[in-house]
């Protein structure tokens, strides 16, 4: 039975279809609008049940005009309960489906209007993405290769639905502008079981390659001790990876051999998040086969690293890498950068509580800012070269430099290392005011404030004294009324005095007059580059001139002393003497080892 409008016009009303006696063998279609509606007798009364026809089930109403779409195109789609698609359609208007829809073929659930689905849905495409559903596209690596297959070279999304997905094979992409998505962390679990290989996921075809905007999100990576690294770009460019959990692999979490400009966000590679059945090395390997494909212009966002056995974040071959935020903690090492790493930036990391050191920098031009607990131990590497370490001194951004291995270049102006450094920066690496123990290093033009030495210094900068003594065999004695030395083989030595250094010396005897009370002088002098050199010219201030009470007696002792500033040359410091008259001759005593004239020298570094 058929009601149309023209019934309505005469005053039909739905509440008569409801009240109407009738049979399961009289069905009733309702045409008073543009959508159809069919009532079957339940047997007691009418009730509005779902259509059906052009593989679609439970329909409660269809469009005038479409009863029979050649290719299941609907305007509008509605139904009381749930529904099955069995063949391709498009729609433009509402689409509503109470409860669950089950789908299968191709092209299923193209619609561009409004869409509201009372349940779970079930399909292998869905609005241009590939949907392993575990129908169609098993959920294994062979269904997971199909449907990266099935997008052929053109770009779009596979999706891999909640579940666990069991790999014995890696899993590729080999064109761009192509996606791997799931459904979270944990929530879409991918367990490789196979062989040896190099990657899970391993994305490109060549180190030296150029392949564009990829992308793998919302998953969990998880493999054995066959499998090197979870995810390996290959000349991937452009690309995305983010919300991922990796973990259970021999190598990195990531391994990149040549990639630009890509995005790594909220990368979890953590013992924290479950023990690991296979420990990794690294979370992330940054790396190229050259210094012409190095993988760079990068970054790493709000990482979780914890556990692995190597370096959380070795970048290798790169340039231009920025870490912001994230933790890499309780590894060997926290962060590391080798000779081949340049330009990196770590802005707000947490490294701490890892086993060696948690920054190893062997890199050049590096930035750190505020990358540091007050426990973190840094090392800058014999190749670091302009370093810059930007924080708030004493507060949690403070890094201690534990060692300083020799070759390393410490920055004295960092823009003209093209470094820009937010004012106030502190150009070194050494920012702390606790107490540093720095064992063999050497300190190239450090700002050191109150250090404790502890153990014998060595080595060309550090305070030399030497003490000279005469002969002690018989008095020294002479006639000469001007200056000579009373002993160039014992009084007198010769020292290189840097410039930024002072040479103290302290002379002292006993003065004698041989024949008379006559008197006697003596002072310091600079012989020249050699003891042997012959001046004999009084240093400044150094003269002393004594008069014995009476002749024959050693009752008359004398000090002198000066300080030389350096001037970076050698100068020989001797004792001189004279007497005033040479028919009394001037003596000072030096009869034995315990009874002679002594000399102190004294270098030091000084103002």
């Amino acid at each position: 039975m058929v009601l149309t409008p023209e019934w309505a016009q005469l005053g039909g009303t739905t509440g008569m279809i409801m009240s109407a006696v009738g049979t399961s063998n009289i069905g009733i279609v309702d045409q008073r609008n543009s959508l159809y509606k069919a009532y079957a007798w339940n047997g007691s009364a009418y009730a509005q049940v779902g259509m059906g026809g052009f593989g679609i089930t439970n329909i409660d109403a269809i469009p005038i005009g479409q009863g029979t779409p050649a290719a299941g195109s609907f305007t509008t789609l509605t139904t009381s309960a749930g529904g099955t698609l069995g063949g391709g359609f498009t729609a433009s208007g509402p689409f509503t489906f109470t409860n669950t829809v089950t789908g299968s073929g191709n092209n299923l659930f193209n619609w561009a209007g409004p869409m509201t689905i009372g349940g779970a849905i079930t399909s292998n495409l869905f609005n241009g993405k590939i949907i392993v559903d575990g129908t169609t596209y098993a959920r294994t690596d062979i269904g997971i290769q199909a449907a990266i297959t099935a997008l052929g070279g053109n770009p779009g999304e596979v999706h891999l639905s909640t579940g666990s997905y069991t790999l014995a094979n890696p899993v590729t992409i080999t064109n761009p502008y192509q996606h791997l998505v799931g459904d979270g962390i944990n929530s879409t679990v991918l367990n490789y079981t196979g062989g040896a290989t190099q990657a899970i996921v391993d994305i490109g075809t060549s180190s030296t390659g150029t392949q564009w905007n990829n992308s793998v999100e919302n998953l969990t990576v998880s493999g054995n001790a066959n499998s090197a690294n979870a995810i390996r770009l290959r000349g991937v460019h452009h690309a995305l990876f983010s919300n991922l959990s990796l973990r259970n692999v021999t190598g990195a979490g990531i391994q990149t051999n040549f990639a630009v400009d890509n995005i790594y966000f909220n990368i979890h590679t953590t013992l924290n998040e479950g023990v690991f059945t296979t420990q990794p090395t690294n979370c992330f390997l940054l790396t190229g086969p050259s210094s012409a494909n190095r993988s760079t212009d990068s970054t790493i966002m709000n990482t979780v690293c914890e556990g692995v056995s190597g370096s959380g974040i070795k970048l290798d071959q790169t340039n231009g890498i920025t870490v912001l935020s994230g933790t890499s903690e309780s590894n060997n090492r926290g962060l590391e950068l080798t000779a081949n790493s340049f330009k990196a930036k770590s802005i707000g990391a947490d490294y701490e509580s890892n086993t060696t050191e948690d920054i190893l920098n062997n890199g050049g031009l590096s930035l750190y800012d505020n990358v540091c607990g007050s426990t973190a131990k840094t090392h800058a590497g014999s190749t670091s070269t302009a370093t810059v370490l930007y924080g708030s001194p004493g507060g949690a951004s403070t890094c201690t430099l534990t060692t300083i291995d020799s070759g390393a270049v410490l920055p004295v102006n960092a823009s003209a290392q093209g470094i820009s450094v937010p004012s106030p920066g502190q150009i070194n690496w050494v920012w702390d005011i606790s107490t540093q123990t720095l064992t063999n290093k050497t300190l190239t033009t450090p700002t050191i404030t109150s250090p404790v030495v502890n153990g014998t210094p060595s080595g060309t900068g550090i305070t030399t004294t030497v003490f000279r003594g005469g002969s002690g065999s018989a008095n020294y004695t002479g006639t000469n009324t001007t200056y000579a030395s009373v002993d160039t083989s014992n009084l007198c030595t010769t020292l290189t005095v840097p410039i930024g250094w002072k040479l103290s010396v302290v002379a002292s005897g006993i003065l004698e007059s041989n024949t008379a009370a006559t008197s006697q002088d003596v002072a310091l002098a600079d012989a020249g580059t050699t003891c042997s050199g012959g001046g004999t010219t009084p240093l400044g201030a150094t003269e002393r001139i004594l008069t014995p009470p009476a002749a024959g007696t050693f009752d008359e002792s004398f000090t002198t002393q000066y300080v030389l500033t350096g001037d970076g040359a050698a100068h020989s410091i001797t004792l001189i003497a004279k007497t005033s008259n040479a028919a009394d001759s001037w003596g000072i005593q030096n009869s034995s080892g315990t009874a002679e004239p002594s000399i102190i020298f004294t270098l030091m570094p000084s103002n």
